[in-house]
């Protein structure tokens, strides 16, 4: 699809191959949120569940402006049932409610439908969204499952 843009971030590199694979299936764009804030490790678990309860909200580094876009989607992890923060930064950052908007929430088990409720409340708009489990990316069903995203997002 022309003018799509798939932004995600990755902790562990899950939400990083969610959102290549969606990227690629829809020919879209795809960005990357950085942050300078370390979120890996041990350490870094702990670090990302505490900033995602107190929703503090890190410097992001990104390179695609969201506004150019007709339609964008946004991919990440549940940090514990909480939307991870440099996500949440990115929409305070950006108003989306005026574009076609996806969320594909990558979660080990559960809690990603709460996720989905804030970012719609954050935005203001209900969104197209999936979850995909650990599960699914182990068994590689969530080829299919984003193919079926797709269908509905277009």
């Amino acid at each position: 699809m022309k003018n799509a843009l798939v932004v995600y971030y990755s902790r562990t590199g899950h939400s990083r191959l969610i959102a290549r694979e969606t990227a690629r299936k829809l020919k879209a764009d795809l960005d990357e949120i950085k942050t300078h804030v370390r979120y890996k490790g041990f350490i870094g678990f702990y670090r990302a569940c505490l900033h995602a309860i107190t929703k503090k909200e890190p410097v992001i580094e990104y390179n695609r402006y969201p506004g150019k876009y007709d339609l964008v989607i946004i991919v990440g992890p549940n940090w514990g049932s909480r939307m991870a923060s440099p996500i949440q930064t990115y929409l305070s950052k950006h108003k989306l409610g005026n574009k076609k908007i996806g969320a594909i929430c990558v979660q080990g088990s559960s809690g990603g439908e709460k996720i989905i409720a804030l970012m719609e409340k954050k935005i203001r708009r209900k969104m197209i969204h999936l979850i995909i489990n650990q599960r699914d990316i182990k068994d590689k069903s969530y080829v299919h499952r984003i193919n079926e995203f797709l269908k509905k997002v277009k």
